[in-house]
């Protein structure tokens, strides 16, 4: 493993193994799931680990614990190191990874769960900020617990015989520091995503408020989603002031309960994909759509880069670049080809996010009443309108199509479809 540089940060996390990962969410959204979330989590803060470590004499890297798998633990573009986190309770594999980071030749180290939906780059600029003044830098978490430890040099009496998953851990560890008279200086509280109750309150706390308009409606089109909805809601989620509108085609799994526990307003429509979504529309009532496959999610800062290409003269429409779930050089190649073929001929999948003010939806008469391919007469209709242009961003896509019926097979119908042949 490289040697950390002088500021390093460890992310500490599990595997998104189903029936192992979030099994406190499991009664809601089932083990697949929890687990899709979860990796959903894991990839929010590898990012922004990703930036905070991208300045000059900063280090991160991943430990992982459970079982070894090829699952989606973590996003393309993670380019630092990766171990594992070892045997013991989390208290032995917190305080291995700490002392193996000092003793590699890092000056300060922070270290981070996956939990917190809301964490960002700026929260770990503060961090280290603080620890030039301070022993010990503590995250409390709103459950008792804390999202963030740094240190500038090992404390085994902060990681030793603590009540871990307890509710008193971060007064207890505050009690340690000062017996031990560190200098402490404590950050912003987050809330972690470990019970139903944590994620519908979370949810509720970025949708806009009460009777305000939405800058934003994100609406989903869903049959029998539950294991992937969750996370797909999660990543919109992340961007604040906006109304989620789920339009279900008569599921019969737990959908349309996940739906609601995230705050999203369900609407029935028969099972066609284009009337479902002209149905969320209507129901809609931000000025800009955003149109998000159920096993599709949002890259981070969606919104700004949403509003910068809708502000671009002659834009009908825009849509993010094409990442798919999954290894393997061919899924590599219909990205590529995905992404040629989006800007110069201005044809995404609707699986790109596809967005647009609303009333270019209605000059346009809407989505072509479609089970399937409404995407494609959608870009028809838009065409008399203006371009269809891409922002900077990747949305993350399930690979399960392309699983399905064969990586070449489906990618040759796509395009014959979408060329109009």
């Amino acid at each position: 493993m490289r040697a950390p540089r002088g500021q390093h940060l460890v992310v500490l996390a599990r595997r998104a193994e189903p029936g192992a990962a979030k099994t406190r969410l499991i009664p809601l959204l089932g083990p697949r799931g929890a687990a899709r979330l979860h990796a959903e989590l894991l990839a929010g803060t590898l990012e922004a680990a990703r930036r905070f470590a991208r300045r000059a004499g900063r280090s991160a890297e991943l430990r992982l614990t459970g079982t070894p798998s090829d699952g989606p633990w973590a996003p393309r573009g993670w380019r630092h190191a990766t171990g594992e986190q070892g045997p013991g309770d989390l208290g032995a594999r917190l305080g291995r990874a700490l002392e193996a980071a000092f003793a590699r030749g890092a000056r300060r180290v922070l270290a981070i769960g996956s939990d917190c939906p809301d964490l960002g780059p700026r929260h770990l600029e503060a961090a280290a900020r603080a620890l030039d003044g301070a022993d010990l830098v503590l995250g409390p978490a709103r459950d008792g617990g804390y999202w963030l430890l740094g240190l500038r040099r090992p404390v085994p009496a902060l990681w030793t015989g603590m009540p871990w998953g307890g509710g008193d851990l971060l007064a207890r560890t505050l009690a340690v520091a000062r017996a031990a008279g560190l200098r402490v200086a404590r950050l912003e509280a987050l809330g972690d995503l470990d019970t139903p109750a944590d994620l519908s309150a979370w949810a509720r706390g970025r949708l806009a408020p009460g009777p305000a308009p939405p800058w934003l409606s994100v609406v989903l089109p869903t049959l029998n989603e539950e294991e992937e909805l969750a996370a797909a809601l999660l990543s919109a989620l992340r961007e604040p002031g906006i109304e989620v509108v789920v339009a279900d085609g008569g599921s019969r799994d737990r959908t349309p309960d996940i739906a609601r526990a995230l705050g999203a307003r369900v609407v029935e429509e028969s099972a066609s994909r284009g009337r479902q979504l002209n149905a969320g529309a209507r129901a809609a009532r931000a000025a800009t759509l955003l149109f998000l496959h159920a096993d599709t999610r949002l890259p981070p800062g969606y919104g700004r880069r949403l509003r910068r290409v809708l502000g671009w003269r002659g834009t009908a429409a825009g849509a993010f670049e094409l990442g798919i779930d999954g290894p393997g050089l061919a899924l590599r190649l219909v990205e590529t080809g995905v992404a040629l073929r989006s800007r110069l001929l201005g044809r995404p999948y609707g699986d790109q996010a596809l967005f647009l003010a609303a009333a270019t939806l209605r000059a346009a008469g809407g989505f072509p009443d479609l089970p399937r391919l409404e995407d494609v007469g959608l870009l028809r209709r838009l065409a008399p309108l203006g371009a269809v242009r891409l922002a900077r961003g990747r949305v993350r896509t399930s690979d399960r199509r392309w699983r399905r019926h064969g990586v070449w097979r489906t990618t040759l119908a796509h395009q014959r479809l979408l060329l109009g042949r």
